[in-house]
């Protein structure tokens, strides 16, 4: 399985259950999905997609309310914060080029 098709399953499953990223890892990682567990590789590309689709998400919102600008490098911030810890307990490894 590659980054992509996992990142693609998550979006299912956040469609269909609401379920948070960190559930959704810890879930992966414990070999709860038939397509789990994910080596390292596969987990930081699946991590770096979906980074990559939380910053766009977040940028249009922010393009939508104005006003919300002022917390915008907050609010990025935590998420890079957020996904370095992601990549630190699930991805394991050599660094990555992402955030």
């Amino acid at each position: 399985m590659t980054g992509s098709e996992l990142a693609a399953r998550f979006w299912e499953q956040t469609a269909e259950d609401g379920i948070e990223l960190d559930d959704f890892l810890r879930r992966l990682q414990a070999g709860q999905y038939p397509y789990g567990p994910a080596t390292p590789a596969v987990v930081q590309q699946f991590l770096d997609i979906v980074y990559q689709e939380m910053v766009r998400n977040l940028e249009t919102k922010l393009e939508e309310m104005p006003a919300w600008q002022v917390e915008r490098d907050d609010a990025l911030e935590f998420l890079r914060l957020h996904f370095e810890a992601l990549r630190r307990q699930y991805a394991p490894g050599p660094p990555h080029s992402g955030p």
